[in-house]
């Protein structure tokens, strides 16, 4: 037992370490772009970003909570435990819950083709305020984005990584990005090409 928390520890260790390591470098990239006679705003707001995400990593990596988290995971029930912290944000729709976390979890499957609730029913029931519950429960270091979608923008977007959570409350999506969305889909577990007239760009 105490052999297998020293090895925990070591790895903490590390990670910490690979975590601060990557943080300085950012920092010099920062520097070095805001000291440029043209800023570029997106390179400056991609860099930001990375850093609130390294911030929150480093904060997962601490050893109390990554002692708690294996705890939960080794002796536990890590489904229970996320369900319950749901339930204190969003009072009720269980299955909706359960629904939102299967289709989060089911992005580490090998050969999965994916799950992509699309919550329906009368306005006011508390869709919306449900879906923003357990999308609080991720952790930002680098696979969740919320907000509107233009049409192609996550065919465009510099930093999105496989198996990013997309959160987005559309009252009306329209043909084209309702075409996207159905090809990603459908190509769960490839790239999704698309091509313009000056462009080849995959998402």
């Amino acid at each position: 037992m105490a052999e297998s928390m020293m090895v925990a520890d070591s790895e903490i260790s590390e990670e910490l370490q690979q975590i601060q390591a990557e943080r300085a470098d950012i920092e010099k990239k920062l520097k070095e772009a805001l000291s440029e006679k043209k800023i570029d705003k997106q390179c400056i707001e991609s860099l930001d970003r990375r850093l609130k995400q390294l911030d929150n990593l480093a904060e997962i990596a601490d050893p109390v909570i990554k002692a708690k988290a294996l705890d939960i995971l080794q002796n536990g029930d890590p489904v229970e435990y996320i369900l319950n912290v749901y339930n204190r944000l969003h009072v009720g729709d269980v299955q909706i819950g359960e629904v939102l976390l299967l289709s989060i979890a089911n992005q580490s499957v090998l050969n999965s083709e994916g799950l992509q609730p699309k919550l329906s029913g009368a306005s006011g029931k508390g869709k919306t305020h449900a879906a923003k519950s357990m999308f609080h429960l991720i952790p930002d270091v680098g696979y969740k984005l919320e907000g509107s979608l233009s049409a192609k923008s996550m065919y465009y977007f510099p930093d999105l990584k496989s198996g990013t959570v997309i959160f987005s409350d559309d009252i009306k999506m329209n043909a084209d990005l309702d075409d996207t969305l159905k090809r990603a889909m459908s190509n769960f577990q490839q790239s999704t090409r698309h091509r313009t007239i000056i462009h080849e760009v995959y998402a």
